[in-house]
């Protein structure tokens, strides 16, 4: 028993550099959110959110699926949609770094307690379960919400305005979310001179 949670506490003390790994998004006192700020509140939202939709999905799984979905970032940090969309890493490198990365963080743990930790993570990616399409879905409308309100990604509209909308559509059940969400962001382009594109307009319709 020793040994496995000693493997435990190896395990924290690896994905705890979560705390200080820093994303491209800022707070509203414009401190960057680290991944473990990011990945707090969406397990937060969860919940709350498939609540308030009254969504049919098994909740302590999506809680599981959005507490695990960015461990390897402890690894390699953060690489942003901007990276992936100007080609400075692609989608494909992307996925190959953050699994090998999970791979190494899970067999830090003993037994099946990390394969349970890779395999979230691989149904969050893969996405073909219902409750890996909404914390997918949620994961990129908390990203959003957070941007729109520093305004971050300013330089790229395109992205910024549109980040959430391919994951909504393959959950749209969190159609009534992205609509609020954008409607803050539409307000927010106008308030500082920032066009609003009708491909923006993807929810508000």
């Amino acid at each position: 028993m020793d040994e496995k949670l000693n493997d435990l506490l190896d395990f924290l003390e690896r994905s705890s550099d979560l705390k200080t790994t820093l994303r491209s998004v800022y707070l509203k006192n414009k401190k960057q959110e680290s991944t473990a700020e990011h990945s707090w509140q969406l397990s937060l939202m969860v919940p709350i959110v498939a609540d308030l939709l009254n969504l049919d999905l098994d909740v302590d799984k999506a809680v599981n699926l959005a507490i695990a979905h960015d461990l390897p970032e402890a690894v390699i940090g953060d690489i942003d949609a901007v990276k992936v969309a100007e080609n400075i890493v692609s989608k494909e490198q992307k996925q190959a770094l953050e699994k090998e990365a999970i791979s190494k963080l899970s067999k830090i743990l003993p037994g099946q307690s990390g394969k349970r930790i890779f395999d979230l993570w691989d149904e969050y990616e893969k996405a073909e379960t219902a409750e890996a399409r909404f914390v997918k879905a949620l994961d990129k409308l908390e990203t959003t919400f957070q941007m729109a309100a520093a305004c971050v990604y300013c330089e790229r509209t395109d992205i910024l305005a549109t980040y959430p909308d391919k994951a909504v559509r393959n959950f749209p059940e969190l159609l009534p979310l992205l609509k609020v969400i954008k409607s803050r962001l539409k307000k927010g382009f106008e308030e500082i001179g920032l066009e609003w594109k009708e491909e923006f307009n993807y929810g508000l319709d």
